[in-house]
């Protein structure tokens, strides 16, 4: 049930991805006590790039190193749930109660939430998002450099990472999905820099070969 005492803090962290853990650290070196409700957009990626010092490793490992270092200081800990609601109090300071009903009362709080990835509703694109299905080839460019692959239409900065793309690899494949918001120049633009177009509504994605984890995109 709910706690009726809320448990005191001077700051709350709600999120624990690296930017919010290297604002909680910093609180930590001057002596603020800070909570960590536990969550992590990149979860779902089996290895992470581009981070000095921890190239490869898995997001479980980052963040276990990260707890490990931030949990030597002995003003901060980690609480596993859920922030379900933040509320300023009379006296300027913050209630933030988690899911279980626990709830912490602190002279700060860090929203320091993130993003939230709203994956387009394609039959087989959910379970391999992080795998063969990315958002950022700054990410994941280096394995996959030179081999096949396609820009789902999704917004403006498809069109932008479509040629993106180009710096790995230059046999790229826009799926524009049907979308009738593509103006003609611009498809011809693209189709200039050796992009190929694919017009028909994407309906499904499926795995052809096992072994190398290449993916098909199936059209209607």
């Amino acid at each position: 049930g709910r706690s009726t005492n809320p448990r005191a803090a001077r700051v709350c962290g709600c999120r624990a991805g690296p930017p919010a853990r290297s604002c909680r650290a910093a609180y930590a070196l001057l002596h603020e006590h800070s909570p960590a409700p536990r969550a992590a957009r990149n979860r779902f990626a089996e290895a992470s790039h581009g981070v000095l010092g921890y190239d490869g490793l898995s997001t479980k490992e980052i963040a276990q190193i990260g707890r490990e270092q931030l949990l030597e200081y002995p003003t901060a800990h980690f609480v596993e749930g859920k922030a379900i609601r933040a509320e300023r109090q009379l006296d300027e300071s913050f209630l933030v109660e988690l899911e279980s009903g626990v709830r912490y009362q602190s002279q700060r709080i860090i929203l320091a939430i993130g993003v939230v990835d709203h994956l387009p509703g394609i039959p087989g694109l959910a379970e391999r998002w992080g795998k063969t299905v990315n958002q950022c080839p700054y990410c994941h460019g280096y394995e996959l450099a030179g081999g096949s692959w396609g820009v789902l239409y999704t917004g403006e900065a498809s069109l932008h990472q479509a040629k993106l793309i180009l710096d790995w690899s230059d046999n790229v494949v826009f799926f524009s999905n049907g979308s009738d918001q593509i103006s003609a120049d611009i498809l011809i633009d693209l189709e200039s820099h050796g992009i190929t177009i694919e017009d028909t509504p994407v309906e499904s994605l499926r795995q052809i070969i096992q072994d190398l984890e290449q993916e098909s995109i199936q059209t209607e």
